[in-house]
């Protein structure tokens, strides 16, 4: 195996590792807006959260995630930099849902 062919199969390694990192970060942030519409609905007595508002907030959500997307810069060398994303706090994002859905 030359040089070259291992610093491929490296970088191709360093890449599916941050890949399967930034999924891991996706899915947190996804079951985060999960326990927050959960506990939104929850804590409004005789009150139900539709699955209209639901996918509204979900898709809200997508579509910010999208521009932030389009919205980065590329990158500077070959390797791409991890991609760090900042989690509300539960309670930053049940003000947040309970704001809107109110």
């Amino acid at each position: 195996m030359t040089r070259e062919e291992r610093q491929s199969q490296q970088a191709l390694l360093e890449l599916l590792v941050e890949t399967g990192e930034g999924y891991e970060r996706e899915i947190e942030c996804d079951r985060e807006l999960y326990q927050v519409i959960a506990l939104d609905a929850k804590d409004v007595p005789h009150s139900r959260i539709t699955a209209k508002r639901a996918a509204s907030l979900l898709s809200e959500a997508v579509r910010k995630k999208s521009d932030d997307k389009l919205n980065a810069k590329p990158a500077d060398t070959a390797r791409p930099k991890p991609v760090r994303t900042k989690v509300a706090s539960r309670a930053e994002a049940g003000a947040q849902v309970s704001a809107v859905s109110h």
